[in-house]
């Protein structure tokens, strides 16, 4: 005889999921208009003789900022079609993690160097979340 408990259990859990991400998202939605949260993305364009250089750098930055306590996300997302474009992914929980970010040390002594590295000035876009 076939045990129908595993099955479920499975089910179960599979639900018990799926009402986590329900609420959870009601909860997000709710929430919006009264953020905090700060948003946004750095487009940069990297000297083709440079992104290796500059891939390694970044993973220090990247490293460090992770272990902030404010900090959400911090993503550098490569263009597939162009391997010298990124756009840095950034999530803050408040304006102050903006700035406190700004001083931590690997902030401080990798930011000037990866900077000499882009072809051209980054492009900073400011977002709010809307839903």
């Amino acid at each position: 005889m076939r045990s129908w408990v595993p099955l479920f259990l499975f089910i179960a859990l599979l639900l018990l999921q799926q009402n986590f991400l329900i609420q959870a998202g009601w909860q997000r939605v709710a929430e919006k208009g009264n953020s905090t949260e700060v948003w946004y993305t750095l487009e940069m364009v990297v000297k083709e003789d440079q992104v290796g250089a500059f891939l390694d750098v970044f993973a220090l930055v990247s490293n460090g900022t992770h272990t902030e306590p404010g900090v959400l996300q911090y993503d550098l997302l490569v263009n597939v079609s162009n391997q010298t474009h990124f756009n840095l992914v950034q999530r803050y929980v408040s304006a102050e993690a903006v700035q406190k970010h700004m001083t931590m040390p690997w902030v401080v002594k990798y930011m000037p160097l990866l900077i000499s590295m882009l072809e051209k000035p980054y492009v900073q876009t400011n977002y709010k979340f809307e839903m």
